[in-house]
């Protein structure tokens, strides 16, 4: 990825993302461009989705490349013990832990909250998915998953600038 700011207000701040598609790598790309390091992992057998939005350049994705720039990346397998105590290392070392997964996605890997609190004094915070991790109220009520909506999101981003 792009190399990543010499300064700014997040310096000495890492930050593990875990997210995908739009809106988290967004979110970490302007953390990232405020100097922190950002180390983005994904799922070596199902990368970031995003890498294969056209329109691509030498192969590449535009916008993945341009949401995941000033930031390191790692390919992990978290659904093996070797990945998830790579992870649970990486974890000892951040400040923070950003995600979007499914409610339950976490604790299924065995890297959910609990175990990660106890796993690293510096207890990095785990935000939750957009619509938080008990979305069954909210979704009973528009009939859809929180996935589809964050591709209804992203849909709209993407038709903006056209």
């Amino acid at each position: 990825m792009a190399g990543k700011p010499l300064n700014g207000p997040l310096q000495g701040i890492r930050i593990l993302d875990l997210t995908r598609l739009y809106p988290g790598p967004l979110g970490t790309m302007m953390l990232a461009d405020m100097g922190a390091d950002v180390i983005k992992i994904e799922d070596m057998n199902a990368p970031d989705y995003m890498r294969y939005y056209p329109p691509c350049i030498e192969s590449e994705s535009a916008g993945f490349v341009a949401v995941n720039r000033s930031k390191r990346s790692l390919t992990l397998n978290l659904k093996v013990p070797k990945g998830v105590g790579i992870f649970l290392s990486l974890v000892r070392s951040a400040d923070i832990v950003i995600e979007q997964f499914r409610p339950g996605v976490l604790t299924e890997l065995g890297i959910g909250v609990p175990l990660k609190f106890s796993e690293t004094p510096a207890e990095p915070a785990w935000p939750s998915p957009a619509l938080g991790q008990d979305t069954k109220s909210i979704l009973e009520k528009i009939d859809c998953r929180p996935e589809e909506i964050a591709a209804l999101c992203q849909e709209g981003m993407i038709l903006i600038p056209a």
